[in-house]
């Protein structure tokens, strides 16, 4: 290391370099310094007692302040409260009400099911055929026209009029 470097690093360190003292320093009196300490703690206490004692006293205005800020928390809080208890209400009544229809609409499913399957097909027909006069169209009574890819249909003929006396005979 060379001596810049070491004398760089004593200044950080703040060492005085040299051999010769610029002014002289004497013990310091370990006593008198104690005494001085003392006093410094005592006057800094007896301020501190001061402050604490102004701290402590409140006039009527602050504590009505303190006061009113307690009550408007206090309604803050209730409110608060009062609205999460409605909202979990309103919840467990939704969830209620959801459960409720899905035992509704599962019912209705199976009751349209069991309709379905109580109806006989063949006593219809029978029925139909039998009592209501149900006969099934001749080859010439049926018409079949070729659809063609378009949105409308060209009618070439009148329609074949239905006969009217089947039909009263049947609501007779």
């Amino acid at each position: 290391m060379t001596r810049r470097q070491g004398q760089a690093l004593h200044k950080n360190r703040n060492y005085i370099q040299g051999n010769t003292v610029k002014r002289a320093e004497t013990a310091p009196d370990i006593k008198r310094r104690r005494i001085q300490e003392d006093k410094r703690k005592k006057r800094v206490s007896v301020e501190t007692r001061r402050n604490r004692q102004r701290a402590m006293s409140m006039n009527l205005g602050y504590v009505l302040l303190l006061s009113f800020a307690a009550v408007i928390m206090f309604a803050v809080c209730a409110e608060y409260l009062h609205l999460k208890i409605n909202l979990t209400n309103r919840v467990n009544n939704i969830a209620g009400l959801e459960s409720k229809l899905q035992d509704m609409t599962s019912e209705n499913d199976e009751l349209a099911n069991k309709i379905n399957a109580s109806v006989d097909l063949e006593h219809v027909k029978k029925v139909a055929i039998e009592e209501l006069g149900m006969i099934y169209p001749s080859k010439e009574q049926i018409v079949i026209y070729k659809d063609s890819n378009s949105d409308y249909m060209n009618q070439y003929e009148n329609i074949p009029k239905k006969e009217s006396t089947n039909l009263a005979s049947v609501l007779d």
